[in-house]
This record gives structure tokens, C-alpha cells and sequence, in this order.
């Protein structure tokens, strides 16, 4: 994971926009109609947290981030694109067959990405 998809993600989620439902925990609260007894009441829609800070929030993400599993579906395809282009017979090989392996390449990549324990066939 790079910095700049870390630093995305914090500031994803700094700007999140809170579900209506939101309910803290731990003594937190959190009052969603301000002047509820006032001429003009009105809702509090929080974004983010201000539980945390944008350094706590790098630091959150990177705990969350840190050790996660590779992709496999996406490497297993690459691995299969690979396979296939260097089967290719190097002293017969002719312009269509690169064409071929750049599609083969780039089918690959452009190959749906499952979640895990999902089929990727659908």
C-alpha cells in the first residue's frame, strides 16, 4: 500500500458523512437535534470524527492496512498472462503474436477483481 493510498483513505474518512443512525459508545454523546427546544431546531449532520485527528486517523489506517493478504486474484491472472506469452515460441514469433500477448496482458489487468471467496467466473 502506497502513501498516497493511505493518505486517500484518511482523508476519506475524515470527510465521511456520518450515518443518520450515528450512535457513539463509551460515555461518548451525541445530541443529532440541536435546539430542539428553540424556535429553530435543527440536525446536526457530523462528518468524519473528531475523534481522531488527521495523524491518529494516518495512524489508524496504516495499523489496518499493515500485513494485509496480496491480492491473489488479480496476481493469479498476470501469473496465467505471463505464463501464456512466454510459451510463445521466441524464434517463430511474428507481430500477431504480440499483439496477442499485449492483449493477453492486458485482459489481465483489466480482469474483474473478485472479492475473497467469491467466484470470479460470476
Amino acid at each position: 500500500m502506497t502513501d498516497d493510498q493511505i493518505k486517500h483513505m484518511v482523508d476519506r474518512f475524515l470527510t465521511w458523512k456520518l450515518p443518520h443512525n450515528f450512535s457513539p459508545d463509551n460515555g461518548i454523546s451525541f445530541t443529532p437535534i440541536a435546539g430542539a427546544d428553540g424556535p429553530h431546531p435543527f440536525r446536526r449532520e457530523p462528518v468524519g470524527t473528531n475523534l481522531f485527528s488527521g495523524t491518529e486517523a494516518d495512524a489508524m489506517v496504516r495499523y489496518i492496512t499493515e500485513g494485509m493478504p496480496p491480492d491473489h486474484t488479480l496476481m493469479d491472472a498476470l501469473v496465467k498472462a505471463l505464463e501464456e506469452i512466454t510459451a510463445m515460441d521466441p524464434k517463430g514469433i511474428r507481430a500477431d503474436d504480440l499483439g496477442r500477448a499485449a492483449r493477453i496482458a492486458r485482459e489481465a489487468l483489466n480482469a474483474p477483481v473478485s472479492s475473497p471467496g467469491s467466484d470470479a467466473n460470476g
